[in-house]
């Protein structure tokens, strides 16, 4: 079990999830998928998203990204997030035991690397 570094900065509610969040991270970057070709990295979010209860989920409007709505239960502004979720076009030079599971489909390049730098975004 992994836990956060500084547990007392979280949400309980995050700390209730927190091991399903990393091992959802850790399959994400295990599979790494280039711009525009993100179809797995948009349906396993489109997946958690639904299976945390997130109803309006679309995954065809923006190539490559999912949109959602998320409604809070209480009143108040609105925050819009964004996040990277594709791969740069680069060889992995991991070792091999961290190198990611993932074939490009248009050119059949092993292992682009999970270096994507995740960079979250709030609004």
């Amino acid at each position: 079990m992994i836990r956060p570094f500084r547990p007392e900065v979280c949400f309980p509610e995050t700390l209730e999830v927190f091991d399903e969040l990393v091992e959802f991270r850790h399959d994400l970057h295990q599979h790494p998928e280039l711009a525009f070709e993100t179809a797995r990295t948009c349906e396993k979010i489109a997946e958690k998203l639904r299976a945390w209860g997130v109803d309006e989920i679309d995954t065809t409007t923006v190539p490559g990204a999912v949109i959602a709505v998320v409604k809070g239960n209480r009143p108040g502004k609105t925050v819009a997030l964004r996040g990277d979720i594709d791969a740069p076009p680069m060889p992995d030079r991991a070792p091999q035991i961290t190198q990611a599971r993932y074939f490009t489909p248009t050119t059949g390049m092993p292992s682009v690397p999970a270096a994507c730098g995740c960079s979250p975004t709030a609004l």
